[in-house]
């Protein structure tokens, strides 16, 4: 009798298959995000475009312009920063933190008041703008701040000699008017 020994066969390593099908996936994410992208700054552009010239004034055309892919990636992906605290205090600490809250403020305390704001900034470089309202409903200051880190200690003054008594706010809004949040606080005589 002949002893055969026969051919065994290596088994196949699975993980092989696991890299392709993570692979196809990738590959099809990048493929969405790309060409999906580019569909929907075509069809912005497009309509852009199409659209009828806006009167602006009698006699007058005003024509949209049409947007760059730069433009459109900014518009899309750049998010606003988020407020996570605004406080009137009299002062800023050397670690940029606000030394007291106020509510009621004395304006024969005279000196200067501060909004203190904490800013959660989701994106790159951004700009905040403080609006220092009067009671009168006017602005008395409106300040732009760049906002520069992931997370900001910012804040803005105005002095209190001369300001008129009543309830006053400070409106912490966007570079295009988007109200983030708003601190009312009240001068006393």
């Amino acid at each position: 009798m002949v002893d055969f020994t026969g051919y065994a066969r290596k088994p196949e390593p699975k993980w092989v298959y696991s890299l392709m099908i993570l692979g196809g996936f990738l590959a099809l994410v990048v493929f969405y995000a790309i060409f999906g992208f580019l569909y929907e700054y075509s069809e912005t552009n497009r309509s852009e475009i199409v659209k009828p010239a806006q009167k602006s004034a009698p006699g007058k055309i005003q024509e949209k312009k049409a947007m760059t892919l730069a433009e459109v990636i900014a518009s899309k992906w750049q998010a606003p920063a988020s407020i996570e605290a605004v406080i009137i205090t009299s002062g800023i600490s050397d670690g940029n933190l606000p030394v007291d809250r106020l509510e009621f403020i004395s304006r024969s305390r005279g000196g200067k008041l501060y909004c203190y704001t904490k800013v959660h900034n989701i994106s790159g470089k951004n700009q905040i703008r403080h609006v220092w309202v009067n009671p009168s409903g006017g602005a008395a200051a409106d300040t732009k701040i760049d906002i520069d880190n992931t997370i900001s200690n910012v804040w803005s003054y105005i002095n209190l000699s001369g300001k008129s008594s009543g309830t006053w706010e400070v409106d912490i809004m966007t570079m295009d008017g988007k109200l983030l949040a708003k601190k009312p606080f009240n001068i006393t005589e």
